[in-house]
């Protein structure tokens, strides 16, 4: 009677057990097949990469047109304090007017 273990499979001309054939293709595959990193890794790797240097492009762009901004509140300011002056002048100017125009 044959055991489990010792069951033969026929390959070619030859016969091997099965439990050679178990020794042989674990020895195989432990030491046949390197590591390497899954294309799937390496894909998500890459697109990290891809949404860092998107994400840098934005901050500068945001950056640009941030410094476009100050300066143009800047200017602004500094044409609202000129209308100011201005328009104290003018008030001034209409009140010696009015005042002339009473008398």
């Amino acid at each position: 009677m044959v055991s489990y273990s010792d069951h033969t499979w026929g390959m070619g001309s030859g016969t091997v057990s099965q439990r050679d054939r178990k020794e042989h293709m674990t020895g195989e595959t432990v030491e046949g097949t390197p590591r390497t990193y899954s294309g799937a890794l390496l894909a998500a790797i890459a697109v990290a990469v891809l949404l860092g240097l998107g994400g840098l492009i934005w901050c500068y762009t945001l950056n640009s047109k941030l410094a476009t901004q100050q300066q143009a509140l800047a200017n602004a300011a500094a044409q609202n304090t000129k209308l100011a002056a201005a328009q104290q002048d003018t008030d001034a100017r209409l009140k010696v007017a009015t005042d002339a125009l009473k008398a």
